[in-house]
């Protein structure tokens, strides 16, 4: 008698079975790629290759950060470095509240430091907002650090005393002109301080054209179609970024530009500042504030760099370089058409033989306590001097 016989699958469900698993393990193996991709990136990342950390090495950090451990130095760097930007309305975008052991950024979008005042700030304050690029906010530096901390511990030391209360409104990338929209959105939501700072010139020669980081970006998101949002997303994934950082991306260069387009953009940017200035100037007086306008140092301006520990001669540096040096010859020669509101310290490097940054174009701490040195003396003369302004009400 004839067994009865197991019907073999069909090739249909075999097949089926022998797509599931390749599906299966190609969805696996993405999953484990983009993980370890990830990692990659955290351990080498793209941000750590833009200020000279992996080219440079760690010896020229050990100098840099006098004092900090490896561990201290790598733990600085990656929390400067490693934040994202969130949205925020007309400046276009900001850091977001973070809390580091060397960082700490305030929701409302200033950065602290160890003497931090509340917010809103109190009346009986004399208030200082100090609005700059990412120098300003201290890249690089512990909180203490950055410019306008150190500017209130140098005002505790003279006639101010503790009247002072300042915050820094320093984000990364910006210039005058979301500066200038910044203050005017604080002063019209009721917060007008005694008096403004504004430290700029690196990132005005940078964003060239007026256009703040992010804006193409933005831009191509109002037109882009959803199969164009998918590959966008696409691009985000972290195997994506590494293969993007193992191919290399060319820096900018300035080869090609003609001696006629540096100066028609060195008027562009001096122009643009000079009408900053001027709409600033409108909204201080109107709410009884104080303003002073910062030019501060830049790598490449009367100063040898020989003595940059992160500059290397034929390396890409910064973008725009010529146009930098243009620029900043340009104001030098007109510094005095500006009066007592702008404060040149373009010079303030001049004959210093030694290493004044952390990376290509950030301050050390040492620097940053010149700055605010160099900025202390205009504030004493405009809030805290015998007859310069109203006591505050206690």
């Amino acid at each position: 008698m004839e067994q009865p016989t197991t019907p073999r699958p069909g090739k249909l469900a075999s097949g089926y079975r022998a797509f599931a698993l390749l599906a299966t393990n190609t969805l696996l193996f993405f999953v484990i790629a983009n993980i370890l991709a990830s990692i990659g990136l955290r351990v080498c990342s793209d941000e750590d290759d833009e200020i000279g950390v992996l080219s440079h090495g760690m010896d020229k950090l050990r100098a840099a950060y006098p004092g900090f451990s490896d561990r201290d130095i790598g733990q600085l760097l990656r929390e400067t470095w490693t934040r994202h930007y969130i949205y925020e309305p007309f400046t276009q975008f900001r850091e977001p509240e973070f809390d580091g052991q060397y960082v700490d950024i305030h929701a409302r979008g200033f950065r602290h430091s160890s003497a931090q005042h509340p917010w809103p700030p109190a009346r009986d304050k004399r208030t200082i907002f100090v609005f700059g690029g990412s120098t300003t906010f201290g890249f690089g530096v512990a909180n203490d650090k950055a410019i306008p901390a150190a500017l209130e511990s140098e005002l505790r030391k003279g006639p101010c005393g503790d009247r002072i209360a300042v915050y820094n409104f320093g984000r990364s990338n910006y210039y005058t002109t979301q500066e200038r929209i910044l203050f005017h959105d604080l002063v019209a939501g009721g917060h007008s301080p005694a008096m403004a700072i504004f430290v700029d010139g690196f990132n005005d020669v940078h964003f060239v054209d007026g256009e703040p980081k992010f804006t193409q970006t933005l831009a191509k998101y109002m037109e882009e179609s959803d199969g164009e949002l998918i590959l966008r997303a696409i691009k985000r994934l972290a195997l994506a970024r590494l293969a993007k950082r193992i191919v290399g991306v060319p820096e900018p260069r300035e080869d090609s530009v003609d001696d006629n387009t540096v100066m028609a953009q060195t008027r562009r940017v001096v122009g643009r500042w000079q009408a900053n200035k001027r709409l600033i100037e409108a909204t201080a007086k109107a709410h009884d504030v104080a303003v002073l306008f910062v030019w501060q140092p830049v790598p490449l301006y009367n100063y040898n760099l020989r003595f940059h520990s992160f500059y290397r001669e034929g390396a890409y540096f910064v973008a725009r370089p010529r146009l930098l040096t243009t620029v900043y010859e340009l104001m030098a020669a007109q510094r005095w058409l500006y009066g007592d509101e702008m404060l040149w310290l373009g010079d303030l490097q001049a004959g210093r033989n030694q290493s004044l940054y952390v990376d290509r174009v950030h301050y050390t701490a040492a620097f940053n306590r010149d700055i605010a040195r160099a900025i202390a003396p205009r504030v004493e003369a405009a809030l805290c001097t015998p007859g310069s302004r109203p006591e505050p009400p206690t």
